[in-house]
């Protein structure tokens, strides 16, 4: 299901007939007569909406150099703009609060709103349900929406069909992991002991591998995996597990599909 402040974004979207797509936020934010300014002013702060009078403005930390990360930034802030119980008259947004689906309330519903207007419901559904289980189909959304891998991976953990969750991965250790609904519904929250930031990844992962000194794989690499490399304690005769990672481009953290299949449900019930 579509997160409550998605409905915002799509209301957005048809209020200003915005109908191209992939989705360019600056060209959202002209129609609203919302100026965008770069400034190297901002610290630590990576966008900032404030408000003069009736007059509105976002800025933008000029250290971004990614284009992806500045069009969810700019998409981040129009969802304060836009969301009715956001009634600041300013919000300044550190890096850590956009993108990623941790912090505060109203950052999370941000984010949200954000990646809803980027990557709609609509169009990442039908993709996964299109899409063999893996990365490929998370870079397809980050080069169909020109979202960046990290945030296009959260979107499609939403939808993802298995139980399965992404993690991201640095200096060997885990940075943080979300679960697709089902993994959780399944196993519950306890289930997150097991992905906690900065746990050291097991050597049993393909994630793993790609930390090794000298190292030069960036492709893709997908394949079983012992259970007990991301899942410990689990009933090892009754789950497969499955791992597909890959490194950040230009960058040393790893991101991580893992995902596990129910080895009863290959059998019929007659076979029982």
């Amino acid at each position: 299901m579509p997160e409550p402040c998605g409905f915002y974004a799509r209301m957005l979207l048809d209020r200003v007939h915005y109908k191209t797509f992939p989705i360019r936020p600056r060209e959202i934010a002209q129609a609203l007569d919302i100026s965008i300014q770069e400034t190297a002013s901002l610290g630590s702060f990576d966008g900032y909406l404030l408000r003069a009078g009736d007059t509105f403005g976002i800025m933008l930390n000029a250290s971004i150099k990614n284009e992806t990360r500045k069009n969810f930034t700019i998409a981040h802030e129009l969802g304060h703009y836009e969301i009715p119980h956001h009634k600041g008259s300013e919000f300044k947004c550190s890096s850590s609060s956009i993108g990623i689906l941790l912090g505060k309330d109203l950052e999370i519903e941000a984010n949200d709103f954000a990646a809803e207007l980027l990557m709609p419901f609509s169009f990442v559904e039908k993709k996964v349900e299109d899409s063999p289980i893996g990365l490929d189909v998370i870079k397809a959304i980050a080069t169909e929406c020109e979202t960046s891998l990290e945030s296009s991976a959260l979107r499609y953990i939403k939808f993802c069909p298995a139980l399965a969750t992404i993690v991201v991965s640095e200096n060997e250790k885990i940075k943080y992991a979300f679960f697709c609904e089902q993994l959780k519904e399944r196993f519950g929250y306890s289930i997150s002991s097991n992905f906690k930031n900065g746990l050291p990844l097991s050597s049993l992962s393909l994630a793993y591998d790609f930390f090794k000194p000298n190292n030069s794989e960036s492709a893709v690499v997908e394949d079983r995996v012992d259970i007990s490399a991301w899942f410990p304690g689990f009933d090892y005769s009754r789950f497969e597990c499955r791992e597909a990672s890959m490194t950040f481009p230009g960058s040393r953290k790893v991101l991580s599909l893992i995902w596990l299949n129910d080895k009863s449900d290959y059998y019929d019930d007659d076979d029982s």
